[in-house]
């Protein structure tokens, strides 16, 4: 069993970005974690599965209700003694060693939040956007 769950939801959205978002998982430098998928709709999963059999993927039938799947993904992770799990979205890409940076900040912290930028086809739509309402490396209690 690996330490680390991510977590997603995926429905039918445009292909590049799920594309995206397959490929930048694949392209971590650390590699041990589950991607565990609750399907909400996503017709084409079975052939993203075999694209990308270098990630190990779960797949979870989806509640048809989004707080209820957010809550499926995290009892399943729960159940199943995964130590830390991170939460992506199917529209996002990440940086090869986000999984790496994450787990090893989630060994001394309970909660770790990233930074967002946000982007479309013309470029950068804004940058830091948590950032501007959260102290790096700040202490909540």
């Amino acid at each position: 069993m690996r330490k680390l769950a991510f977590l997603t939801t995926i429905y039918a959205i445009d292909e590049r970005y799920i594309t995206d978002f397959f490929d930048s998982l694949i392209n971590q430098t650390d590699t041990e974690f589950d991607l565990i998928i609750l399907n909400d709709g996503y017709l084409e999963l079975s052939a993203l599965k075999k694209q990308y059999s270098g990630l190990s993927i779960i797949e979870l039938k989806s509640a048809n209700n989004i707080a209820l799947n957010r809550e499926r993904l995290i009892k399943y992770a729960i159940d199943n003694n995964y130590c830390f799990a991170l939460f992506g979205d199917k529209d996002d890409y990440f940086d090869s060693n986000r999984v790496q940076v994450s787990k090893s900040l989630l060994e001394s912290n309970d909660i770790v939040v990233n930074d967002l930028t946000s982007f479309s086809s013309v470029g950068v739509i804004s940058e830091k956007i948590l950032s501007r309402r959260i102290v790096n490396n700040s202490e909540y209690r």
